[in-house]
């Protein structure tokens, strides 16, 4: 078992929480047991010196007022005080944390990065350097008292040139912990001369360039790692001989890798600037992060705006469906006015089209899951890909066979499907031009995921693919970059929603997009799925179209707080046999609840509404009558609301917007159906 160096430390701290932190830390060492002194204050500190001797120095460059940590920083090295010194920084105070180390401290700690760890580092780091100085004052006395002993005489010649093998010996020796040290480092650490030449590389540079120390030296760093006749115009390390100050940047490498690089002059005994230091990092994994990052905050935003938008958008086109559909039944058959109005309806469709894609790129799409077959799927459509896409386009078709099956909502990848098949259409334009359709399997490694949408936590492997290329007009980096972005279009008529709707609804499958474009060459969309050992299903069902025969009684509570959907469903209502009461809050809901519980025979609440949740109304609602079945409304999906009332009874669920027919289907299907609601999967 190693021995246990003690050592006596004063850490000068204001702040009692990061000194008990720092303590703490410092119990945990294994090779160094550390008795601390506390000083909060610089005065505090002086007293305590002058008094007593300490092996080393912590000291917070944040001490107290701005500045006063580097002043008394300054007035240790005035005193020439043999104490070594490591300052201890805030985040972001590198460049402080330079400047103390040029004003005689010996190495730094930044807080955030403290650690039983980078504390002991630093301490071995400072007394190993703080031992060298030592010994290469007392050699450089050594030599001079020798020198001037052979100048009085030269009798003691051979005990002399002992002396001098026992300095040159502790030269190696100091030259072999030099290069211990920085060998030991991962950052590339490089010493250049004037003309730029390499004097002495450490391990890490080496390894990266492929080559001994021995073969490196005398050559240029710049033709070894950049593979260039001159310096870049960027360099670091030329421009801190041109100015004798440190300086630093971020390059990319030939192999795509980035770097930060800091260049340090490198001064002779009169003050001459004979060559530099040259510290590089590698940051291409924090780069990488922090670009995913951004990407995936700029997505959840995007998501939420976008799912905002969509909510309050099915409200307002609930109204437009409603009145539309009320005004439908009140004109006869051959009112030339039927036009117009069921002409507004399509438009009120149309639009609920578009939020519906809104809520699809928010990832909350409506979602009925089961095991398909893309290449089916895709044979169902040709019909209707052929009458979307222009007449000038050819349709191919290159659909697996055997393929797996993948788990997801047919509807949702029929609007993929649908919506690549538009988008490739678009960039053919009027030109001739060719569209296909592939479907197929592929095994994925790291390396391809990292160049796709959405796959930062997908794992290599098999996955189902389905892609659509086209020969138009291709797009170029730029566009690429915001493709999926929602209402970015290149159309003067786009909406800019059908690759965001695409990109959500993969989103909700947990697959991946790789997109493949250059200008002139055309575009490739290809979608990742997991696949799944599921059951195949068959094809789509047709559904059931409501009817407005049946009429009902009994009175319906209306909750909602926007009027002009509170409005047309309550006309809707009476229209149809039943009494409606109706509440703009939760609160109020209950209040009428309580006035007339007898004569309710259903309610329908709406998810979203001020001051009172719809779960603590259902609640609510609920105690005061048990039996009461309550039909939840929303602008958002079913799967998305009935999760906040999952386990509650509740009696069914009605997207916005909603046509009159739909609603009364609804009730129908509430108030005279045996059937017990069941919430989607």
């Amino acid at each position: 078992m190693s021995e246990v160096e003690n050592i006596r430390a004063l850490l000068v701290e204001d702040d009692d929480e990061d000194a008990a932190i720092f303590c703490r830390y410092g119990r945990r060492l294994t090779g160094y047991a550390l008795d601390v002194t506390h000083a909060r204050d610089a005065e505090e500190a002086k007293s305590l010196l002058a008094d007593d001797r300490f092996d080393l120095i912590f000291l917070d460059l944040e001490l107290g007022e701005l500045g006063s940590g580097m002043h008394l920083l300054w007035c240790l090295r005035d005193q020439e005080l043999d104490t070594p010194v490591i300052v201890v920084t805030g985040a972001g105070d590198e460049a402080r944390a330079v400047e103390a180390m040029k004003g005689g401290a010996h190495d730094y700690l930044v807080k955030v990065d403290l650690g039983p760890g980078p504390l002991e580092r630093s301490i071995r780091y400072v007394r190993n350097r703080h031992f060298l100085e030592q010994e290469h004052a007392q050699m450089v006395r050594r030599l001079a008292e020798r020198t001037e002993e052979l100048s009085k005489a030269n009798q003691a010649l051979k005990a002399e040139v002992s002396e001098r093998k026992r300095a040159e010996e502790a030269l190696r020796n100091a030259e072999l912990l030099k290069t211990s040290i920085l060998d030991a480092q991962t950052e590339h650490v490089i010493l250049q001369d004037a003309s730029l030449r390499i004097l002495w590389p450490n391990a890490a540079a080496c390894e990266s360039a492929g080559a001994t120390r021995e073969e490196m030296v005398g050559r240029h760093w710049y033709e070894i790692w950049q593979q260039r006749t001159d310096p870049c115009p960027e360099c670091p390390v030329r421009k801190a001989i041109e100015s004798g100050q440190p300086q630093e940047t971020e390059m990319i490498m030939p192999d795509g890798r980035s770097w930060f690089i800091r260049g340090y002059p490198v001064r002779n005994a009169r003050g001459d600037v004979v060559g530099a230091v040259e510290v590089a990092r590698d940051i291409t994994e924090r780069k990488r992060l922090d670009a995913r990052m951004q990407q995936a905050q700029k997505l959840e935003s995007l998501g939420v705006l976008a799912g905002g938008v969509a909510h309050d958008f099915n409200n307002l086109l609930t109204g437009v469906l409603g009145n539309a559909g009320l005004a439908l039944m009140d004109l006869p058959c051959e009112s030339p006015a039927r036009e117009s109005i069921q002409r507004i309806e399509e438009s009120a469709r149309s639009a609920a089209e578009l939020a519906s894609q809104m809520l699809a790129y928010s990832g909350r799409g409506q979602f009925v899951i089961e095991s398909l077959n893309l290449s089916n799927l895709v044979r169902e459509m040709q019909q209707l890909l052929k009458s979307i896409v222009s007449k000038k386009v050819i349709l191919k078709w290159e659909l697996a066979d055997d393929l797996p099956p993948v788990e997801g909502d047919a509807a949702q990848f029929r609007q993929v499907i649908m919506n690549l098949a538009i988008n490739a259409s678009e960039a053919i334009g009027d030109e001739d031009g060719v569209i296909t359709v592939r479907t197929g399997t592929i095994r994925v490694d790291r390396a391809y995921l990292s160049g796709t949408y959405l796959a930062e936590d997908l794992p290599e492997g098999p996955y189902v693919c389905l892609e659509v290329s086209d020969t138009g007009s291709g797009m170029d980096a730029e566009t690429k970059h915001k493709v999926f972005d929602p209402f970015f279009s290149t159309k003067f008529t786009g909406r800019g929603l059908g690759l965001a709707a695409v990109l959500g609804i993969v989103r909700g499958h947990r697959g991946a997009i790789k997109v493949y474009s250059e200008p002139g060459s055309g575009s490739a969309f290809k979608v990742l799925l997991p696949s799944s050992e599921g059951v195949i299903v068959g094809g789509r069902e047709p559904s059931e179209v409501p009817t407005t025969e049946w009429h009902g009684s009994g009175t319906i509570l209306v909750v909602d707080d926007e009027e002009v959907v509170q409005t047309v469903t309550s006309t809707v209502l009476k229209a149809y046999g039943f009494s409606v009461l109706t509440a703009k809050s939760g609160r109020e809901a209950i209040e009428v609840m309580e006035d007339s519980p007898p004569e309710i025979a259903a309610v329908l609440l709406d998810l979203t509404m001020p001051g009172m949740s719809a779960e603590d109304v259902f609640t609510e609602l609920r105690r005061i009558r048990q039996d009461v079945p309550i039909i939840l409304s929303s602008g958002y999906t079913e799967q998305d609301a009935v999760s906040r009332l999952a386990g509650k009874d509740l009696a069914g669920f009605i997207q916005k917007p909603y046509e009159p027919a739909k609603l009364l289907a609804k009730l129908r299907e509430v108030l005279e159906g045996p059937d017990v609601y069941a919430p989607p999967a």
